[in-house]
């Protein structure tokens, strides 16, 4: 299958299993025009703290003899929150969301779905609107297969 991306699909489906999620609803503020305060690629600008980003997706093949075309994709996660402890609440609700192979991820087209997390880095802070904010970090790797 040349020329198939699966980023796409495979980013839809992350954020479709995290803003679902009743206990990362939680954890997170409600975005300013309603939801659940889980965003794509970058928050919103001013959105209240608590809140998850999902983006950076990276895409690599993974085609293999068993199942044939197939693409590995990774996604960073990044927690933003007032406090370190909040940041990592989120961010490991998200890998747990993620990375449980008793509860596989469903990406419309793919019929084999596999998802990990690949790593977890530590908290960090920076000042911002005048306040110091943290982040929790971690990538997850979602492989589908044709």
């Amino acid at each position: 299958m040349a020329n198939r991306l699966a980023a796409g699909p495979v980013l839809a489906a992350v954020l479709a299993r995290l803003r679902a999620d009743s206990t990362l609803a939680d954890l997170v503020t409600d975005s300013p025009g309603g939801g659940t305060g889980v965003y794509e690629e970058v928050g919103l600008p001013g959105a209240p703290l608590d809140y998850l980003v999902v983006g950076g997706a990276s895409e690599t093949p993974a085609n293999t003899c068993g199942h044939g075309w197939g693409a590995a994709v990774l996604l960073v996660l990044r927690a933003v929150a007032r406090t370190p402890a909040a940041a990592r609440a989120i961010v490991s609700r998200a890998v747990a969301l993620l990375d449980d192979p008793a509860v596989a991820l469903v990406v419309d087209g793919y019929p084999s779905v596999t998802s990990e997390l690949v790593s977890a880095g530590p908290t960090y802070a920076e000042g911002q609107r005048g306040e110091t904010i943290h982040h929790a970090p971690a990538t997850v790797r979602v492989t589908v297969h044709l």
